[in-house]
């Protein structure tokens, strides 16, 4: 196996010339799996914008994974973790940031899964 990794520059959009570098990066590297951690919806919503121009089989937006390991974000003891409520602590720690992504995209993501796999059984 081997690891390869590129931080692109902290910023809330990339310009033209700085999609073609990461992407031309990533294409050089020629990845089966693409882990991409910008935070969220960012992460999404590059991946999705970028995903017909890079040679991978695989792309994972997987965000705050990469402080978990990095150490740099301290996770919920295991008992929360077990119990699949991770989530549920990030939010009371970080009600401002978190609510929208927990409270409404969350239900609403579900409403559309729902919506699409009614229209199939039809």
């Amino acid at each position: 196996i081997t690891l390869e990794s590129y931080s692109p520059p902290f910023k809330t959009i990339f310009s033209h010339s700085e999609n073609r570098a990461i992407v031309k990066k990533i294409n050089t590297f020629e990845p089966d799996i693409l882990f991409v951690g910008m935070t969220a919806p960012k992460q999404e919503k590059w991946s999705k914008d970028n995903a017909h121009q890079l040679d991978t089989k695989t792309i994972c937006a997987i965000g705050a994974v990469f402080d978990f390991y990095a150490g740099t974000v301290k996770r919920p003891s295991q008992f929360w973790i077990r119990l699949k409520l991770e989530w549920f602590i990030r939010l009371v720690k970080e009600p401002k940031r978190m609510w929208r992504r927990y409270l409404y995209y969350g239900p609403f993501f579900l409403y559309l899964l729902l919506k699409i796999m009614l229209k199939r059984e039809k």
